[in-house]
C-alpha cells in the first residue's frame, strides 16, 4: 500500500518511499518470503512491468513510442533514425515517477527492435541525416513546380506523380510553387520547397504513401 502511496506522491513527498523502504528492509532479514511478496505486489514492480507489457502490444501494432519528458524542439517529432519509432513527451515537469513509466518502455523498445527488427508501419527505407540531406540538396539544380493540396503537395517528376501528406501543412501565400525534389531508390521522397513560408523546411516522406516522418528546420 506504501508504495503505491509513493508513487502518487513521489514528484512533492517522499515520505511513502522511505517508509515503505524500511518496512521492506525489515522483512527482509525476518521474513524473506513475505518481503518478496510485497516486493510483487508493490507499485515498483507492478508499474514497470505494465509498461512494459503496454510496449510489447503498441511494438507489435506498430504503434510503439519512444517517451520522454521535457519541452521539445520542432525536430524532436521526427521518426528515429535508429529505432524507428515516434518520440512523445510527457510535459516540461519532470514528476520522479518516469524511471517506471519512460524508461521501461524505451528499454524494451531497443530490446524488442534489437531482436526482432523495426516495428512494422513506419519508414524502413534510406534515412539520411540533415548534415546529409542539405549536400544532397546543394548537388539539385533544377527545381520543380508542385501544387498544394488539403494536407500537403502534389507534384510530377520524370513523368511521374508523386504526393507528399503533411497533416500540418497550412497552406500560405506564396509566389513560388517550386521546390527541390530527391527520388531516392524508389523508397524516399526529399522535397524542399522555394517559398520564402516554407522554404527553411525541407521534408522526408516515404515514396510509397507520402507520408511525413521527418522534417529539417533551418534556423
Amino acid at each position: 500500500m506504501t508504495s503505491w502511496l509513493a508513487v502518487g506522491y513521489l514528484n512533492s513527498d517522499n515520505a511513502p518511499l522511505y517508509f515503505w523502504m524500511a518496512v521492506s528492509g525489515f522483512l527482509l532479514f525476518k521474513n524473506r518470503k513475505l518481503a518478496l511478496l510485497t516486493f510483487f505486489a508493490s507499485a515498483w514492480f507492478i508499474v514497470p512491468v505494465r509498461n512494459m507489457i503496454d510496449t510489447v502490444i503498441d511494438y507489435r501494432t506498430g504503434k510503439a513510442t519512444y517517451m520522454s519528458a521535457g519541452m521539445p524542439q520542432p525536430e524532436f517529432y521526427n521518426l528515429d533514425e535508429t529505432y524507428r519509432v515516434w518520440n512523445t513527451t510527457s510535459g516540461c515537469i519532470v514528476s520522479g515517477r518516469e524511471w517506471m513509466t519512460h524508461s521501461p518502455n524505451n528499454y524494451t523498445i531497443r530490446f524488442l527492435t534489437n531482436v526482432f527488427g523495426i516495428q512494422n508501419g513506419v519508414y524502413k527505407g534510406y534515412y539520411p541525416d540533415k548534415i546529409t540531406t542539405g549536400k544532397m540538396l546543394d548537388s539539385v539544380l533544377i527545381t520543380v513546380p508542385y501544387l498544394r493540396i488539403t494536407d500537403g503537395f502534389t507534384f510530377k517528376k520524370d513523368g511521374n506523380n508523386y504526393s507528399i501528406r503533411d497533416i500540418e501543412y497550412n497552406a500560405g501565400d506564396t509566389t513560388d510553387l517550386n521546390a527541390k525534389v530527391i527520388i531516392y531508390k524508389n523508397e524516399l521522397i526529399i522535397f524542399k520547397p522555394n517559398d520564402t513560408k516554407f522554404g527553411s523546411i525541407t521534408y522526408l516522406a516515404d515514396i510509397s504513401d507520402g507520408k511525413v516522418f521527418a522534417k529539417y528546420y533551418k534556423y
